[in-house]
């Protein structure tokens, strides 16, 4: 189609402005067929107030040239119109856009890209299709490509598509609860239809696959991890992208619990340490059983009765949540006998000291006395004589706890006590 005068110089002042203002121009492809010395070049651009029809202040018609060897590239407004600048309006999704070729002598010709002004976006992805072949080519500023090309009009089919198409986009949802496959992600290419995704764990086994897919899809049942995504299809290059799925942390245990410097103890030494081992406790309520309590961490006690005592500790977290734990404390009076009537004013003390057990005899009028220990099995663990003194002290390691008897013997008189020792 011949363009009327005023459409050409249209074209030709369109094409100057555009020269002349290449350094504030963005989204602009400038598209260059090259073979030997002969060279043609047409432009794509994207501009927010574009149409999808002629836009006198943006497009401009293309000029062929009338030599029978230089090739011509050129986009097309319809059946019969050719552009040598095409402005199409800002995109956000993927932009197809059909380019056209004449070739008048075949050969290898070369098509570059060159970005004008600051040209695209980085994450920006511009392609080449060879319809052709099937083959795809990444045509960002400066990349080139080499083909065999046969003779063909101006009226032939576009043998090239370029693709423009914005970042592939990842939605990611973390797990809700540790442990649990709640994650999700969805992945996202606007404009792209029939495109195929893959995802994979960190050591690369294939979790997922979806293809045929509409723009977006969105994949479920994801536990915690790295992840991998990988996409394909037959107008974009392959793609992928690394992905985090992270979840709460383990939710801590509530626990009570604690230990003693000693279970079982004389009231002599009575005072006992709790250290507390606890576990995600804020709040701590003792109780010794002897009608006193605490809310310390870990707390010192002093009993100042013999018994059985029941120690409870209740903690609570941050929540509210409350649990307990109880230990059993025994407290015995330290080993105290004494024996009347076998001689006046005559004692035998029995008590229990630095691990062994103290025992004297004292007499005012009596010589020759003794002492004699049994086991709860009558079996003789130690006896003692004063010789001709009327007294005695000794002490007696016993090896084990329990119940023991301790007889003594002054005039020919004998006295048994029965007492109890904690190793």
């Amino acid at each position: 189609m011949k363009a009327p005068l005023n459409k050409i110089i249209i074209s030709i002042l369109a094409s100057f402005a555009l020269c002349m203002n290449a350094n504030a121009i963005s989204d602009a492809l400038k598209v260059k067929i090259s073979s030997g010395s002969t060279t043609d070049e047409t432009v794509i651009r994207f501009l927010p107030t574009a149409s999808t029809g002629f836009d006198g202040s943006y497009d401009a018609y293309k000029l062929f040239s009338t030599s029978p060897t230089v090739p011509a590239i050129y986009t097309r407004l319809d059946s019969v119109t050719e552009l040598s600048i095409n402005a199409l309006p800002s995109f956000t999704a993927q932009n197809n856009v059909p380019l056209y070729t004449h070739i008048k002598v075949a050969g290898n010709y070369t098509l570059q890209s060159i970005e004008l002004g600051t040209g695209f976006q980085p994450n920006i992805e511009i392609t080449l299709e060879d319809l052709e072949t099937g083959m795809l080519y990444s045509f960002r500023n400066g990349q080139s490509v080499t083909l065999p090309m046969t003779v063909n009009t101006v009226a032939s089919h576009n043998r090239f598509v370029v693709h423009v198409s914005p970042p592939m986009t990842v939605t990611v949802s973390d797990a809700t609860c540790h442990g649990s496959g709640t994650g999700s992600v969805i992945v996202s290419k606007p404009g792209n239809s029939s495109w195929n995704c893959q995802l994979k764990d960190a050591a690369g086994t294939l979790v997922n696959a979806v293809s045929g897919i509409n723009e977006s899809v969105q994949i479920d049942n994801l536990f915690a991890g790295s992840y991998t995504i990988y996409t394909s299809s037959s107008s974009s290059l392959p793609d992928s992208a690394a992905i985090m799925i992270s979840e709460p942390a383990a939710a801590a245990v509530l626990s009570a619990s604690f230990t003693t410097s000693g279970d079982t103890v004389l009231l002599s030494q009575a005072t006992i340490q709790f250290t507390n081992t606890s576990t995600s406790a804020v709040y701590y309520s003792w109780d010794f059983g002897d009608g006193i309590g605490t809310d310390s961490v870990s707390p010192f006690h002093q009993y100042t009765s013999s018994g059985v005592f029941t120690v409870s500790l209740v903690v609570a977290d941050s929540a509210g949540n409350s649990t307990s734990y109880s230990k059993i404390i025994t407290v015995t009076n330290d080993l105290t006998t004494g024996i009347a009537d076998l001689d006046q004013a005559a004692t035998t003390q029995a008590y229990q000291y630095d691990g062994a057990l103290q025992i004297r005899l004292r007499s005012v009028s009596a010589a020759g006395m003794t002492v004699e220990v049994y086991n709860s099995l009558g079996q003789s663990i130690a006896a003692f004589s004063a010789g001709n003194s009327t007294s005695l002290s000794e002490s007696v390691y016993l090896p084990s706890s329990g119940t023991y008897i301790v007889r003594s013997f002054i005039n020919n008189k004998v006295s048994s006590q029965q007492i109890s020792f904690i190793k």
